[in-house]
């Protein structure tokens, strides 16, 4: 977590390819797909070179945020 409001988890095995990553309580949203989660247990894809990232939704900084997912 960095903060409240940003979650990265980190792929520490070679040839992952998803992850089983727990998300706290609340809405969530996939910072590079745009992708909306729920709070809890989550499998998500874990491409190379794709850090796994999410901001929770509805957060002063969720314009900026916006910006990885939208392509600007």
């Amino acid at each position: 977590m960095f903060g409240s409001e940003l979650l990265v988890a980190p792929v520490m095995r070679k040839n992952v390819k998803e992850l089983k990553v727990y998300l706290p309580k609340g809405n969530w949203v996939g910072l590079f797909d745009g992708k909306s989660y729920e709070g809890g247990e989550v499998n998500v894809d874990a491409p190379l070179g794709k850090p796994i990232a999410f901001y929770q939704k509805g957060t002063k900084n969720e314009e900026l945020f916006k910006t990885f997912h939208k392509g600007e």
